[in-house]
Formats: C-alpha cells, sequence, structure tokens
C-alpha cells in the first residue's frame, strides 16, 4: 500500500502554517510491545471482523505530523487499516486550524484525537455529545522544566517562584499547588510560548512543558535540564484520547472496534523494537507531512523513545481505569476549579475496549 503523502502545499494548506519553521508539538507517543517485528499484536485483540466493503473514515489529530502519532501513520502505511476494512484518511491539526471538539461536532471527522478529559468535559457543556474510547498516554507528558543549576522538582518548590508558559497553563499551575496543599497563585507568572529559551535565559526559573518534548531539545543543545511531569507531582491524567461523538460511535461499533485493533497493531509494530522506532521516524518524517512540519529526525527519535513508557498499561494499549479516572484524575480536573463535572461513565465509552480486551472484563 502506497503511503499517505502530503505535499508541501497540501499540508501548509491543510494546517495553516504557512511559511512555519521548526514546531514543538505539545503532544505525545509510544508504547507497550511484545517484541514482534511483524506488527502482530500481543494485546490478545485477535483479528478484525472486516466488512464486506471498505468504510471510509477520517481521523483528526490534534497537533501537526509527529512521532506522537507515529502508530497511526505505520497502520496506514503497513495495510492494517485497509485489512481491518477501513479506508482511513489521517488529517493533521495544528495552530490555526479549529480544536479536534470543533471538528467532531461540525461532522467533519468521524474520530478525533483529544488532549485530555477537560478537553471533552468542556465541550459537551457547550452542547457536544462526545466520548472518550480510548488513551494512548496512561500518563500525560505536560510538566514542568527548570535548569538543573536551579531545578524544580516538587510541589514546594514551585512556591514563591517565577514560573512561566502559555497562557492558561496558571491552570495547571494551580491545580499541582492545590493538590499539595498549597496556595494556588503563590508564585510569579510569565506568558511564554513552547519554546524553552526563557529557562534558558533566565526570564522565568521554569515553565510548563511536555517531557517529551522541550527537554529533549535543551539536551541536543547540551543544556542540563530537570522535567518532572504534573502526574509525578499528584495530578495524574490520561492524555491523547480517542473521541467520537456518542450515536457515531453506537452506530459503528464494529468498525471502531476494527479501528482500535488496527491502531493497536501499529503501535504494537512501532514500538517492538528500537530499529521499528526509527522505521517509524523516518516514515512520519518523509512520508505523513513531519518534515514539512519542520520536524527533525534525532529530535523526533528521541520524542519516540521519551513517550514510550508513557503508553504503558497492565492491561493493554489504549486502556482507560475506570478507577483511576473516576477516583485520582476526576479529583484532579476538580482542583482546575471545574464545577458540576459529568459523571465518569457518562464521557467515556468501553465497550470497545472491553471487546478489544475480553480478558478484563
Amino acid at each position: 500500500m502506497t503511503p499517505k503523502r502530503l505535499s508541501r502545499r497540501q499540508f501548509l494548506t491543510r494546517t495553516g502554517l504557512g511559511g512555519a519553521g521548526l514546531i514543538l508539538a505539545p503532544s505525545i507517543l509510544a508504547a507497550c510491545s511484545n517484541g514482534d517485528d511483524t506488527g502482530s499484536s500481543s494485546s490478545g485483540s485477535g483479528s478484525a471482523s472486516v466488512a464486506a466493503e471498505p468504510q471510509d473514515v477520517k481521523f483528526r489529530l490534534n497537533w501537526v505530523p509527529a512521532v506522537d502519532f507515529g502508530g497511526w501513520y505505520v497502520a496506514d502505511s503497513k495495510g492494517y487499516f485497509t485489512d481491518a476494512g477501513i479506508n482511513i484518511d489521517i488529517a493533521p491539526g495544528g495552530p490555526n486550524t479549529p480544536e479536534p471538539v470543533q471538528v467532531l461536532a461540525g461532522g467533519a471527522a468521524q474520530v478525533a484525537l483529544v488532549t485530555d478529559l477537560l478537553t471533552v468535559s468542556d465541550a459537551n457543556k457547550q452542547g457536544s455529545d462526545l466520548v472518550l474510547w480510548g488513551a494512548k498516554l496512561q500518563q500525560s507528558p505536560l510538566g514542568l522544566l527548570s535548569l538543573a543549576s536551579n531545578p524544580i522538582r516538587t510541589a514546594e518548590e514551585m512556591v514563591g517562584r517565577t514560573l512561566g508558559g502559555p497562557e492558561g497553563d496558571q491552570t495547571f499551575i494551580d491545580a499541582v499547588l492545590t493538590l499539595n496543599g498549597l496556595q494556588a497563585g503563590d508564585y510569579t507568572f510569565v506568558p511564554t510560548g513552547f519554546d524553552p529559551a526563557p529557562v534558558v535565559n533566565g526570564k522565568v526559573e521554569a515553565m510548563t512543558c511536555y517531557v517529551t518534548n522541550q527537554p529533549i531539545a535543551l539536551d541536543l543543545q547540551n543544556i542540563d535540564n530537570v522535567a518532572v511531569t504534573f502526574a509525578d507531582m499528584g495530578m495524574p491524567s490520561y492524555a491523547d484520547m480517542l473521541c467520537a461523538d456518542r450515536t457515531y460511535l453506537q452506530d459503528n461499533h464494529d468498525l471502531m472496534v476494527n479501528f482500535m485493533k488496527a491502531s493497536i497493531q501499529g503501535w504494537d509494530f512501532s514500538n517492538a523494537s528500537d530499529a521499528n522506532l526509527k522505521e517509524m521516524t523516518h516514515l512520519t518524517l518523509d512520508e505523513y507531512g513531519g518534515a514539512d512540519a519542520g520536524q527533525e529526525f534525532q529530535q523526533q527519535y528521541l520524542a519516540a523513545q521519551a513517550q514510550v513508557p508513557l503508553m504503558q498499561s497492565d492491561v493493554g494499549t489504549f486502556w482507560i481505569d475506570m478507577d483511576q479516572l473516576a477516583g485520582p484524575m476526576y479529583a484532579a480536573l476538580k482542583a482546575t476549579g471545574r464545577e458540576n463535572l459529568p459523571d465518569p461513565e457518562t464521557i467515556v465509552d468501553m465497550s470497545i475496549l472491553e471487546e478489544v480486551y475480553p480478558q478484563s472484563s
């Protein structure tokens, strides 16, 4: 099967990047695998039950092409989606494009990757009826970056410091402080972008980051740094979650089971070995628009390695533990100041994962 390569013009048109250079992707990847280079899954997911006629599925990502999505590129390139009876269209996101939840609500895609639980909870309060049905990242990579010469490793060490990040990230910093019994807002916040330069030049003592991204950029410049996830500070969260309209998911249950199985197959192949990670990285850059987005091999390959442990689950790839979600993860959501949160059972549909992993029931 010939991969769906985007020309530079197509890529820039679809993402609205214009002449942008290197983009630090605020997202993620990785995996638990069986070491089988054939791409077969060790998850017990079995083979997909294929419909007589392939069905179109548009899958909207939440950022520009990167190894964060490499398992899906592999599943497309190697024909796993085709074998599952799916004509997949993997559409990138990026700056100046609608949020995935907006794309779903408008019917322009059937499946989307959303960043976190808050995204769906907030969208449903605005009238959508979206559900989550898989979590690629079992631990969010969102965290805090500081220099090794002036490290911040704990919530207590954040107090009274000068912290940076994109506007709005105060919500997460405050939640971490609250969950640790500290006073929200007890720091000086300086709005920054995703570039770690403000940490290096001393404008801020630490900044929010994705531990699979900005720390790697500093490592490649031989700048000693410390990166710690907010999950390790007591604010656990899933990230990069599969999302769909509730009615679509219910009406297309078998198709989405096949989508999940092909996705698992692609991720299991990608993370089965270091050689496969490199193959996936080259595929992302050369055939799916990563190079056109300004991504470079070494940074993307290291990001792929760094993300592997974030996808590990005792049950299997994409699993959602409802006890964890309804317990500590919901406590973290409440610490962000959100009120009247929906019952967790109403925004998560476990029926597909339970069919893929019958031993979990």
